[in-house]
């Protein structure tokens, strides 16, 4: 049986016996001191020895009396006066003492009377301040009220010897019983303290047992957060591995096929690359879920503050939509309230994959009809609710939906395909907005999604002059492409030579760094990862060679798909970043953008 540690109430029951016990045995012995102080009394100043002296003194009285008449000495008469008077002054001793008021005082105070009129009537010759002489007739009259003495002088020492013993006794059986109380007293407290001993022993070892319990857990837990950690970045890092592992070859064949697109193909041609480019596209698509859901796991992902217009925004939504609303006869819409706010603050791109999201789903999830994207405001919040006429979902389906990989019906996932991971990654992007996602839907008559997010109004941002960073187009550029992978640099290379550049080749950063300074490039493409020295360190030497050097556009081109990623490149000292798997249109927009005119 589990022992449990004991409340305070025992204890404290237990403790307060004790002291009481204590100082009661404190109260006992200051009562038995007081006996003891008066037994020392008793025996140093007792009746017996008061007595004794009173009848000792007698005596001699008496002898010197009949000493007196024998001799018949005048001149001994002052012996008999100091015998007298040390008499009378053990009488005074009794009379005085406080032992005469006890149980026989009665009998005491009687005889000492009758010792007083003897003192008064031998005090006529014998007394102090009385002119002594020798008179016979006077000594024999003395004898004869001594003799009369006699009893009554025995009759006292007798029952001072009486009292004595009987106070004596008392004082014994008192000091006994008090004793006795006490011994008790001791051992009950004696057994109260080994108990309490015991109890806080066995309190002691079970809190020293909890104690070691608690510390093996938190040792545990440790040791369980550590492998979770370890378990975690082990998991980030393989994610980013196998990122930029599936992103390199799909750079390959989205590059090979964005290129092959724009030559002349029969129509079966065609419909090939454009069945093949989707397929790539929906599996690069696959695996940005993948880190996405990774990077919300781990808390990495960090949410952007810059002034964004909500117009613009749905618009570009809606217009990216509208392919494949087309190609299945659904009609598109946009609804846009009066009241909704132009600027707000915020990470358009993470809106924008919650609504491309929600309305990609409306759009695979719906066969005829219609998908609406309304969009209005509230004091506090701005409303996205996206709107169709699609399957819709049964009650239990909405149960599961927004959990990891699973749709609202399986038969769903049967028929539509999909992942499961979208509407997770939009709810947990949006709660990490500190907004929320509300979902409406009857089975066979559509859905509704309620998208709410924080209102942060702003003012309009100064827009950049056009001729910054506005796309340009000009002349062929002389572009150094720097890349380990001989697919990558093919790709690449069919890329800007469809665009109508010359293009270099160096296979690692050192061969860039070294082409650079031996041929003038107007633009520079760097992958990141390369043996011998990567992307990053190039860069950072090549500008270091100052000059011109310092100003050629360096555009990073790597399969690191993470935004930190970015950060490093462009800390680095690039100018712009694109990530692969890389489209044509993207980098020709990229490149005319970063183009000295």
């Amino acid at each position: 049986m589990r022992l449990k540690p004991l409340s305070k109430g025992p204890l404290s029951f237990i403790a307060i016996v004790v002291l009481l016990i204590i100082v009661s045995t404190m109260l006992m012995l200051n009562r038995q001191y007081e006996v003891l102080q008066k037994s020392s009394r008793l025996g140093a100043d007792n009746d017996v020895w008061a007595y004794a002296q009173l009848g000792y003194e007698y005596f001699r009285l008496t002898d010197q009396v009949e000493h007196q008449l024998g001799e018949h000495d005048a001149e001994q008469i002052s012996a008999l006066q100091m015998r007298y008077d040390i008499f009378v002054s053990r009488v005074d001793v009794i009379a005085n003492a406080s032992y005469v008021g006890n149980d026989d005082s009665a009998m005491i105070r009687n005889n000492l009377k009758t010792l007083h009129a003897f003192i008064k009537k031998t005090d006529q010759y014998l007394g102090p301040n009385v002119p002594l002489k020798y008179n016979r007739e006077k000594i024999i009259e003395l004898r004869n009220d001594l003799n009369q003495l006699q009893d009554i002088i025995l009759e006292m020492i007798q029952i001072a010897k009486d009292n004595t013993l009987h106070n004596a006794e008392n004082y014994s059986n008192t000091l006994r019983e008090q004793s006795a109380v006490i011994s008790g007293m001791i051992l009950l407290q004696l057994g109260l303290t080994i108990a309490f001993t015991l109890l806080l022993y066995r309190q002691y070892g079970l809190e020293h047992k909890r104690s070691k319990d608690l510390e093996d857990l938190n040792i545990a837990l440790a040791s369980a957060t550590s492998r979770a950690e370890q378990a975690s970045q082990s998991k980030s890092v393989f994610l980013a591995n196998m990122s930029h592992e599936i992103r390199t070859p799909m750079n390959g064949i989205l590059g090979m096929l964005d290129v092959l697109s724009t030559m002349a193909l029969s129509e079966q041609q065609k419909d090939y690359v454009v069945t093949a480019r989707s397929s790539a596209q929906h599996l690069l698509a696959l695996l940005n879920d993948i880190l996405d859901l990774s990077r919300l796991e781990s808390g990495k992902i960090e949410l952007e503050t810059n002034p964004y217009s909500i117009n613009q925004l749905v618009r570009e939504c809606m217009r990216l939509m509208r392919v494949r609303a087309n190609e299945k006869k659904i009609n598109l819409t946009l609804a846009l309230a009066d009241n909704t706010p132009e600027w707000q603050l915020g990470d358009i791109v993470r809106v924008r994959q919650i609504l491309l999201n929600l309305l990609g789903n409306a759009i695979k999830f719906t066969e005829e009809g219609e998908v609406a994207l309304c969009v209005s405001a509230t004091p506090k919040d701005i409303i996205f609710i996206i709107i169709d006429t699609g399957i819709g979902m049964t009650p239990e389906g909405l149960s599961r939906l927004f959990k990891r990989f699973q749709q609202a019906e399986k038969s769903t996932a049967r028929r539509y395909g999909g992942t499961g991971l979208g509407l997770e990654i939009s709810l947990t992007l949006t709660e990490l907005m500190q907004g929320h996602i509300d979902v409406q839907s009857k089975l066979d008559v559509g859905s509704q999604f309620t998208v709410l997010l924080p209102r942060q109004d702003c003012a309009a941002p100064e827009m950049s002059t056009p001729t910054m960073k506005t796309e340009k187009t000009g002349a062929s550029l002389s572009i150094l492409a720097a890349d380990d992978n001989p697919i990558n640099l093919k790709v690449v290379g069919a890329m800007l030579a469809n665009l109508g550049h010359q293009v270099d080749y160096a296979s690692d950063g050192a061969e860039a760094l070294a082409m650079v300074q031996q041929k003038n490039y107007d633009m520079l493409l760097m992958d990141g990862h390369m043996p011998i020295m990567d992307g990053l360190e190039a860069t950072r030497q090549i500008r270091a060679l100052g000059g011109d050097y310092a100003k050629i556009p360096i555009i990073a081109l790597s399969a690191d798909a993470l935004a930190e990623s970015r950060t490093e490149f462009i800390a680095a000292g690039m100018n712009d970043f694109l990530a692969k798997p890389v489209l044509l249109k993207t980098l020709e927009q990229t490149i005319n953008k970063n183009r000295h005119s």
